[in-house]
């Protein structure tokens, strides 16, 4: 029998799961999403894949859960280069920077199935990084936003909604972090 995402990330210890660092618990969320997908082949693109506590782990969890995935991470920090292998690839850049997100897509290409930003948790680096993004998403893929704060929360969700994005907003039970929300765009 297949792992749950959940079981899986909390195996590799990611906060993506329910027991390690902030226990975020958006894999009970992403369980629903994904998991029809999980056989198909699939093209992924996430924004910040190197943290210092768990390095890595993020991508451990997605080719662990997906049977036929290509990975492509975005990172500022160089480090997560050595991460790399047949499908899995790395890029260098800032989140912030307009011309990096468009040189990663020119790089690795377009026609995402899943985009997950879990980078810098800003709303000034989630407006430029999605406006760059969104548009190189598959018809039916999903754009993700992970750790919306309490603090940007309004201002990301207002922005989405002047912009005509319908979303879904999840806050799954955090111990350490209770008010950060996910946010799910379907294209």
């Amino acid at each position: 029998m297949k792992k749950t995402l959940t079981e899986l990330a909390n195996e590799i210890g990611t906060d993506k799961g329910n027991i390690h660092h902030e226990a975020h618990d958006y894999t009970s969320v992403y369980e629903t999403y994904f998991s029809s997908l999980r056989d198909n082949p699939i093209k992924m693109l996430e924004i910040g894949i190197w943290d210092h506590r768990f390095p890595g782990a993020s991508i451990k969890l997605w080719t662990s859960y997906f049977n036929n995935l290509e990975f492509i991470g975005f990172e500022i920090m160089p480090e997560a280069k050595s991460l790399e292998d047949l499908n899995i690839r790395i890029f260098t850049g800032n989140q912030y920077k307009t011309e990096d997100l468009n040189n990663c897509i020119e790089q690795y290409g377009t026609d995402y199935d899943i985009i997950i930003d879990d980078g810098v948790h800003t709303f000034e680096a989630i407006k430029t990084s999605f406006e760059v993004l969104y548009p190189h998403l598959k018809k039916g893929g999903m754009y993700v936003i992970e750790d919306i704060h309490a603090n940007d929360s309004r201002e990301i969700e207002n922005w989405l909604k002047e912009n005509k994005y319908e979303y879904k907003s999840y806050c799954p039970t955090s111990l350490w972090s209770p008010g950060d929300k996910l946010l799910i765009l379907e294209k």
